[in-house]
């Protein structure tokens, strides 16, 4: 999994300081719905990648998994404490 998050880690810098290119773009979709969302028992998520503005804005997964609503860009999530993780 430290490979993984090592792709997607890289990926995100890369998107953020370039244009991202639209073979890229594929590969990393592909990553997180076939691997990153199933391997982590994850139903949906969404992906910012910020420069100042909006460089990369996409959802992946379900919003909603009861009524199969898909995630998009626009999606809330209802995080809870998680963020201590990373503020603690």
């Amino acid at each position: 999994m430290a490979r993984g998050a090592s792709f997607v880690l890289l990926t995100i810098f890369v998107m953020a300081y370039g244009q991202l290119d639209p073979v890229v773009e594929e590969q990393i979709d592909r990553y997180i719905e076939d691997v990153f969302l199933p391997s982590n028992n994850i139903p949906g998520m969404t992906l910012a990648v910020l420069k100042g503005t909006a460089t990369y804005l996409k959802g992946y997964g379900y919003r909603n998994l009861d009524q199969q609503i898909e995630a998009n860009e626009n999606t809330l999530f209802a995080i809870g404490s998680i963020s201590k993780v990373w503020l603690t």
